[in-house]
């Protein structure tokens, strides 16, 4: 019958059974295991293996901070998003008020 195989098992019809049912499966797949199963009276072999691990994900990029030119009436969050893109490559810009003049474009770039 089946191994242990850690989490969930990936399963292969391979045919008709016979004989080399398991080294077909062991062939295809290392460390599988192959099992003649009859369904409608016909024996198949199955192969039961570990499925692979599907690819790390990519890292998440860093965010760096950088200061654009200070927001003003004419130039405030839109200008500044703007201002911020053309600056740094995929930037965006936000104009910040933390209560001391002047108010400054604040860029975030992935870096």
């Amino acid at each position: 019958m089946v191994g242990v195989v850690r989490g969930d098992p990936c399963i292969e019809g391979l045919g008709l059974c016979g004989h080399d049912c398991a080294q077909r499966c062991t062939k295809l797949h290392p460390g599988g295991e192959g099992s003649c199963e009859v369904t409608g009276n016909v024996p198949l072999c199955t192969c039961y293996y570990e499925c692979p691990l599907p690819p790390p994900s990519p890292p998440k990029p860093k965010t760096c901070y950088g200061a654009g030119n200070p927001c003003t009436i004419q130039c405030w969050n839109d200008c500044c998003n703007q201002n911020c893109g053309v600056k740094y490559k995929n930037g965006t810009g936000y104009c910040e008020d933390i209560g001391v003049p002047p108010i400054l474009c604040q860029c975030e770039y992935p870096c």
